[in-house]
């Protein structure tokens, strides 16, 4: 049964903040934290030499470009993202075109405001829940991950499954299908909605969800020009058992083994580390939907999603650092404080890797697989919250 959400007294979300002899409305707060990371941000890419903030923006624009020429993407130049990622591409080249500002801070402008947009739409699903300041609880969590986000196409697919979750809440199937869709069509992961929708009695669309996934799938493989942007050897050096087996090598005095394939890093291995991947993040997930025996709720069904998430990002060959933003919008969500404390661990030592970029030194190694053993704890914690949880009460206010 979809247990819809009653109404709530979320009158303390209205409150306005006082700072100091200033009071300023609730809103301000998350929004010029925001603000301030992601300028403290764009100049640490712009300045530092060690960051590689900027390195995609460079590809975006290689790959975008040739759009404004008639050339079409998987056809006639390759393309290894997903359809809908290549939508904010475009449009930076296209404003390119018009204004004098380079294509890099163009797109830093743009994907900031999906960031601001991932805040507002947080607030809306808290409203509807009653669930108080999680934009700014997921600015918390992220902070560290955010500067990095702003240069990435992550943020739109997280942008438009936080619209089919707010659609579905508010009992509007139909134009929640299509924003799921749309998720799909920008990253991929977003299919874990179709768990949530049957569990909520939603089986026919959860059917088609999926289905029309691997359509999508088997339809780019189809494209040589999609398929060689994928290919690679090994496994990505920031997954739990890539990381870890570049650690133990280097600290052995052996080389890393590291090659730089589909425009990302991967450690070379024997198909066994791969097989643990999937392993850890397959019983992670099989762990989490024990609770689809359980009577749907919507607080229990947002931290499903995350758990799965985490299960994805665990067993996938590539685990890019910006997929950590992923799952932080749902922890900010959640009730368990191990969660949200977690998943701010694995932010922040995400974004300490990617601003100090030394793939020499033993140590940088050792922060990648301690952002992993934190996604996984993260991970574990939050199934067992899950499966553990009574059906949440949300007549009751839960603040920050």
């Amino acid at each position: 049964m979809n247990k819809a959400p009653r109404n709530v007294d979320d009158s303390g979300a209205r409150n306005p903040v006082t700072i100091g002899s200033f009071t300023v409305p609730r809103e301000f707060v998350w929004i010029s934290l925001l603000a301030l990371i992601l300028v403290i941000g764009v100049s640490i890419a712009s300045i530092w030499p060690w960051a590689v903030h900027k390195n995609d923006p460079i590809a975006f624009a290689d790959r975008s470009r040739p759009l404004l020429d008639g050339q079409l993407p998987y056809i006639d130049f390759e393309f290894e993202h997903l359809p809908l990622a290549i939508v904010p591409m475009f449009m930076t080249a296209v404003i390119e075109k018009l204004l004098p500002v380079h294509y890099t801070l163009l797109f830093w402008a743009l994907m900031s405001g999906v960031l601001f947009g991932i805040g507002a739409l947080l607030n809306k699903i808290g409203h509807q829940l009653g669930v108080t300041d999680v934009a700014l609880r997921w600015v918390l969590i992220s902070w560290a991950l955010l500067p990095l986000l702003a240069f990435r196409v992550d943020a739109l697919s997280v942008l438009l499954i936080l619209v089919a979750v707010s659609l579905s809440i508010a009992g509007d199937d139909r134009k929640s299908g299509w924003a799921t869709a749309g998720a799909i069509a920008a990253k991929g992961w977003p299919i874990v909605l179709a768990v949530v929708d049957w569990w909520r009695g939603r089986r026919r669309r959860a059917v088609v969800t999926v289905g029309l996934t691997a359509v999508l799938g088997i339809g780019l493989t189809m494209f040589p020009l999609f398929r060689s942007g994928r290919s690679f050897f090994g496994v990505h050096i920031e997954t739990f058992t890539g990381a870890f087996i570049a650690l133990s090598r280097i600290l052995v005095g052996e080389p890393t083994q590291v090659d730089v394939a589909a425009g990302a890093s991967y450690v070379e291995v024997g198909g066994w580390a791969m097989a643990v991947n999937v392993l850890i993040g397959v019983g992670l997930g099989i762990y989490a939907i024990r609770v689809l025996r359980a009577e749907f709720d919507w607080r229990r069904a947002l931290d499903l999603i995350g758990v799965l998430t985490i299960a994805l990002m665990l067993l996938s060959p590539l685990l890019s650092a910006q997929f950590v933003i992923w799952m932080t919008p749902f922890a900010a969500l959640s009730s368990s404080t191990k969660v949200r404390i977690g998943a701010t661990g694995a932010a922040f030592l995400t974004g300490v890797f990617v601003t100090f970029w030394f793939i020499d030194s033993w140590w940088w190694w050792a922060i990648i697989v301690g952002r992993n053993l934190f996604l996984v704890w993260t991970g574990w914690v939050w199934a067992r919250h899950l499966t553990s949880a009574e059906p949440s009460n949300t007549d009751q206010v839960i603040t920050l």
